[in-house]
């Protein structure tokens, strides 16, 4: 069962029938990815219902699916559909619209409010197809602060003090999530005590700067993050908190799609830890930003962006659609760059593999290591079992009875 199921299993019941839940909180985080602002006023000036906007979404389908890859695209689709049947989520009234594209602020940001009965609940949109929006999240490598993080705090505050008084959730998948703790985490200690929870599925991480500030550290223990067996995406910069592992049913960076996520009574089924393939990602990610300082990983960031921009595309879908022309006008671009800037590139590239194998190699040492210590205790047990095997052999003991006087 995933996400969609879920919705139509549940769905017959009202949040005053059955409570809001980590899977209500997965689900109101993906209605930010509804591409609706050309239909829609911004502001939290008018109200929608959540069912009209599904039935907005399924007349301009077409338009709405190809701001997205089409798997996630199809995913979405059934998803709208299932929550505007439902009477649980199709009631629900939306406000607060917010959509900002901005190239030369290397900006993406989108947001909305859901309108409970009982609770209010931000969801802040993750990345979409769009190379800016690709840009902003790897420039949260070196900036404290992105355009689209300053945003979500403006946001949040301000939803804040124009809603009726409620509790409020804040939450968003990817990107979203990242920018939900970090709104949550900077605004005013007055908006931080009507917050009930943060929700972050599969977040990219923060720097160290802002994980040990007063701010972040005021709302910790209301972070929840829930990330797949496989996480990528999710490990970047580090997991911030002690994450929920939850079972995904696809493969590798396909994991970082929520429509795969497994939900069995209600809550997220569990695994025990991320999976060899996440760790090693991981330690090759680390061990590469840890040999930049943040001035390298801002000149390897726009180097890339450089190249990629010199493909006149607009989003990585049409990147990869024109992948032959695409190969041809980044190879031009890089011969026609000054030497430092190609030298970065090499460099940075390099350090990556270099980081890539000193993990193989540690992960591999882990498993020799771990083979070993099961050999070790497998040896260590042998005598031990047999001896209690001979034990529980015997069913009878015979011992010399007293005489009787």
């Amino acid at each position: 069962m995933n996400v969609i199921d879920y919705v139509k299993e549940y769905g017959a019941y009202t949040f005053e029938e059955r409570a809001f839940c980590e899977v209500d909180s997965l689900c109101l985080s993906l209605l930010s990815y509804l591409p609706l602002s050309a239909y829609v006023q911004e502001g939290f000036e008018s109200e929608y219902t959540l069912q009209s906007l599904c039935g907005l979404y399924l007349v301009y389908q077409e338009e709405c699916e190809a701001a997205y890859n089409r798997r996630f695209a199809l995913g979405n689709t059934a998803f709208f559909k299932a929550m505007a049947r439902s009477t649980r989520f199709s009631s629900l009234r939306i406000t607060g619209f917010a959509d900002r594209h901005d190239e030369e602020r290397q900006m993406q940001f989108a947001a909305l409010t859901v309108l409970a009965p009982d609770f209010h609940f931000i969801s802040f949109r993750g990345t979409d197809d769009t190379l800016v929006g690709w840009k902003e999240d790897f420039n949260m490598s070196f900036l404290c602060a992105t355009p689209s993080q300053l945003a979500a705090a403006k946001y949040l505050e301000s939803a804040a003090n124009i809603l009726p008084a409620k509790p409020i959730y804040v939450g968003g998948h990817s990107k979203g999530g990242n920018l939900a703790v970090f709104a949550a985490a900077s605004v005013s200690r007055e908006v931080q005590l009507h917050l009930g929870g943060i929700f972050a599925h599969d977040a990219p991480g923060f720097l160290s700067e802002f994980l040990t500030g007063e701010g972040y550290l005021t709302v910790h223990a209301i972070c929840h993050g829930f990330i797949p067996q496989t996480s990528v995406i999710g490990m970047l910069l580090g997991d911030f908190g002690k994450s929920t592992v939850v079972h995904s049913d696809t493969l590798g960076l396909l994991q970082h799609d929520p429509y795969s996520w497994q939900v069995e009574g209600g809550a997220f089924v569990r695994e025990d830890a991320t999976d060899a393939h996440s760790r090693y990602v991981d330690k090759t990610l680390c061990t590469w930003l840890a040999g930049m300082d943040l001035s390298a990983r801002e000149q390897f960031v726009d180097a890339v962006y450089e190249l990629l921009s010199s493909t006149e595309a607009s989003s990585v879908g049409e990147l990869t659609r024109q992948m032959a022309r695409s190969l041809s006008r980044v190879y031009r671009r890089y011969k026609d760059m000054d030497d430092k800037t190609r030298s970065v590139l090499r460099e940075m590239t390099e350090r990556l593999f270099s980081a890539a194998w000193k993990s193989l190699n540690v992960e591999s040492a882990l498993q020799e290591k771990r083979a070993d210590l099961r050999r070790r205790i497998s040896e260590a047990y042998e005598p031990i079992r047999d001896k209690l095997s001979l034990l529980s052999s015997v069913s009878e003991l015979d011992y010399p009875k007293d005489e009787e006087e």
